[in-house]
């Protein structure tokens, strides 16, 4: 009898498994040892260990049914059947369950008796668990059974968690910008008319503070080259000056001067040698 029972048990816990394969409820099966003792009337005072399996249902992550059967160690005609329910009080990896239902006590004679326990139980991964079950008798005080089981739950997964998606950030663009700060001849103090022209270049670097710049200053013709590439620089730093007075980060500011070398217009005119005498400056890290 006790074979046969532990077959049928084994039979119905492959096929369930297989049926709540990717269940978010699903079905377990495990085998359990323990101790029973009881001075019901079975005829005969029984107390010795005892082992057998079950396969239970989780309808969801607190409640779940089981059925079990339990075999003396000793007593071949000793068996315990039992169908139980829990309840998690408490945790996740480590749980603790309020459980109740009834068993049926067999040796010479059976006996129904209405139980209440509870269990500890610990999930080793989502699918192997080991529980230690205590249960005692509701009308009969001095019937106990304790098990400690190890299951197998079926079709548990690891809920995918969805990668977040990067933060889309707008690509820095290069702004060139030939800024309208002309300086009067041999000088390099950024005329009240021409500040319009930095001003708004300053707050947008200002609101953006990754940005940098790259200021470049140049002249005419009309002195030595050493000359020249001094005032050149000069022009750079004030309009740096002005950068900075906006509230730019002096930091991300460089100046240089190229002199005489590079200029926009011909030096042999009034206007062109107007022209030449600029500065150019190249911003970047603004978004678009």
């Amino acid at each position: 009898m006790k074979n046969k029972l532990v077959a049928a048990f084994a039979v119905s816990a492959l096929a369930l498994g297989v049926s709540a394969a990717q269940a978010d409820d699903h079905f377990y099966a495990g085998a359990s040892a323990g101790y029973f003792d009881s001075h019901a009337d079975l005829e005969k005072t029984v107390n010795e260990g005892v082992a057998g399996v079950q396969v239970g249902y989780h309808f969801n992550p607190d409640w779940s049914v089981e059925l079990g059967q339990l075999s003396g160690f000793n007593t071949d005609d000793q068996e315990v059947v039992s169908l139980t329910a829990a309840y998690r009080l408490w945790g996740e990896q480590t749980q603790i369950l309020a459980v109740g239902g009834i068993q049926n006590l067999r040796y010479t004679n059976s006996e129904v008796e209405p139980v209440l326990g509870v269990a500890v139980s610990h999930y080793f991964t989502d699918n192997v668990e080991a529980r230690l079950t205590v249960l005692g008798g509701v009308e009969d005080t001095e019937y106990m059974t304790s098990t400690l089981s190890v299951n197998y739950h079926f079709g548990t997964h690891e809920e995918a968690v969805a990668e977040p998606e990067p933060e889309k950030v707008a690509p820095a663009v290069v702004m060139t910008k030939t800024l309208h700060a002309h300086f009067d001849t041999d000088k390099s103090k950024v005329r009240p008319a021409d500040r319009a022209e930095i001003i708004p270049v300053a707050q947008a670097m200002k609101a953006n503070p990754g940005s940098t710049a790259t200021i470049v200053g140049h002249t005419d013709s009309q002195a030595s080259d050493a000359y020249n590439q001094g005032l050149s620089e000069r022009r750079a730093d004030a309009v740096k000056k002005v950068m900075v007075e906006e509230g730019v980060n002096p930091d991300a500011i460089e100046t240089s001067g190229r002199g005489e070398l590079e200029p926009v217009e011909s030096n042999d005119t009034s206007a062109g040698r107007q022209a030449n005498r600029r500065i150019e400056a190249v911003v970047t890290g603004l978004p678009q």
